[in-house]
């Protein structure tokens, strides 16, 4: 018995594909990079804000809206986002690829800030990791059930005058 060994083909394509260091995305990255480590971060900065972060906050906004009915600003969660590339920046820098850790920093807070401003009763995010939720309340002077009558917003009142 006798086996035919084929020679293996490479597929025929018929684009052609460009290097990643040749695209213009990625030489504008690079030098921004290098101005940032050079002591010119401003460009860098620029470029997350402007460039990076607004279509992943407008998503996180919708996201949050379609899921928890949570209506959130885009600008504020890209703030979020922002701020803590901001803070990153210098251990950023340090990294072989500085862009890639603060998009993913930027973008873990953008989301911790969507999963604590969710709801109109604000429970801190670590909390809701160690198993505490976000109450559902329909209406501060909705019944509580078992109670004669009493609402919630008596209930908080009555605290507010005892601190």
């Amino acid at each position: 018995m006798s086996m035919r060994v084929r020679e293996k083909q490479k597929p025929q394509t018929t684009l052609t594909m460009q290097p990643l260091a040749d695209s213009p995305r990625f030489t504008q990255e690079a030098q921004l990079i290098e101005e940032a480590r050079s002591g010119e971060a401003s460009g860098l900065v620029e470029y997350l804000y402007l460039d990076i972060l607004p279509w992943r906050a407008r998503k996180l906004a919708r996201l949050f809206r379609e899921t928890c009915g949570a209506t959130l600003d885009a600008e504020d969660i890209q703030q979020a986002g922002v701020e803590c590339a901001l803070r990153s920046l210098g251990r950023a820098l340090l990294m072989q690829n500085p862009l890639s850790f603060l998009i993913h920093a930027a973008q873990l807070a953008m989301l911790h800030y969507c999963q604590e401003q969710r709801g109109p009763i604000r429970v801190p995010h670590v909390s809701q990791w160690r198993g505490a939720r976000v109450p559902t309340v329909k209406s501060l002077d909705a019944v509580i059930p078992g109670t004669d009558e009493l609402t919630l917003a008596e209930i908080l009142a009555g605290e507010a005058c005892h601190v």
